[in-house]
């Protein structure tokens, strides 16, 4: 498994004797820290996704003459927080501390066309929907990203 793989050059990593690589092993330390930190995060973050889905009846037997007396209720309330939170995109309005300076207003007039740019390129419709859903099923926790250079590929 190319996980695997990765988890042995960390270790190689961390073992490592020279005061070169301090930072690099301090690094790899706190990704460690944080991983163990989020373990419990992320084993209810896949609980609440099955509730979100529908599939928490697993393991669970039924007779086949008798119906699952469960509506989803979770997905609906879900969607519909969803949308009423993403309904708009934001409006950026950048102040100039200086107003009778006009290359200061100026600039606070491209800054506010730069970021409406970054916006629309970024595609950040479609990625902050995608935050806030996660969000609204898993909680207000903070996902870390876990970096390891060779699992990029």
């Amino acid at each position: 498994m190319p996980q695997e793989e990765t988890r042995g050059e960390i270790d190689a990593l961390l073992d490592a004797g020279s005061d070169e690589e301090l930072v690099t092993r301090k690094a790899l330390q706190l990704i460690r820290a944080s991983e163990a930190a989020n373990k419990d995060f992320y084993e209810r973050a896949a609980r609440y996704q099955m509730l979100y889905s529908g599939n928490h009846w697993e393991g669970v037997s039924w007779d086949d003459q008798r119906s699952r007396p469960v509506v989803n209720l979770t997905q609906a309330f879900c969607e519909n927080s969803l949308a009423a939170l993403c309904d708009n995109r934001p409006t950026y309005f950048v102040q100039p501390r200086h107003t009778q300076d006009l290359t200061v207003a100026a600039l606070a007039a491209d800054l506010e066309l730069g970021l409406q740019w970054i916006w629309n390129d970024q595609k950040l419709d479609i990625k902050v929907r995608k935050v806030i859903k996660t969000a609204i099923i898993a909680g207000p926790g903070f996902l870390k990203p876990i970096f390891i250079p060779s699992a990029m590929s």
